[in-house]
């Protein structure tokens, strides 16, 4: 039942966020950014659960979805999302630093979760390697959605699109 409630908690979480930032925000960066993740999030976590990295025992709706896809594609890219407004006039140091920030936040919930409930177990994954990946993730979406921006500046001042 506690599995359910954290489950359900972040289902509504993320998606009251999610609406509220895109209300504020640039769609379509928002958009490309949620995009972008949830393409990442579709193979990259199976692939690790496949080799036993880690397992999610209790899953949202397991009846209709083999992965964790509250996290995979509502929690983590409305995350990724935030990462991207947070930092879109950020020096690199900033960039950074928040890339740290929202790394280690999640982390250590992730931590709490894998300890204390069934939601997460891991095998040969530690904190660590989620810690690294979600700092190179964050910055992988980040660079692209730079190169994005830029690419689409350049077409726009040649009046293109």
């Amino acid at each position: 039942m506690y599995n359910q409630i954290i489950q359900w908690s972040v289902f509504v979480l993320s998606l009251i966020s999610l609406l509220i930032i895109l209300k504020k925000s640039l769609i379509g960066d928002c958009l490309y950014v949620y995009l972008i993740t949830v393409f990442f999030s579709s193979f990259i976590p199976v692939i690790l659960i496949e080799q036993h990295y880690y397992e999610h025992p209790v899953r949202f709706l397991s009846q209709y979805f083999s992965s964790a896809v509250l996290f995979d594609y509502l929690a983590f890219p409305t995350l990724n999302v935030l990462f991207n407004l947070t930092t879109k006039r950020s020096k690199l140091v900033g960039v950074l630093a928040q890339a740290v920030l929202y790394s280690a936040l999640m982390t250590t919930v992730e931590f709490i979760l894998e300890r204390y409930t069934e939601l997460i177990k891991y095998y040969s994954w530690t904190w660590m390697h989620s810690f690294v990946t979600l700092i190179a993730f964050f910055l992988f979406v980040r660079l692209l959605m730079s190169l994005i921006r830029t690419a689409d500046e350049r077409e726009r001042s040649r009046g293109v699109g």
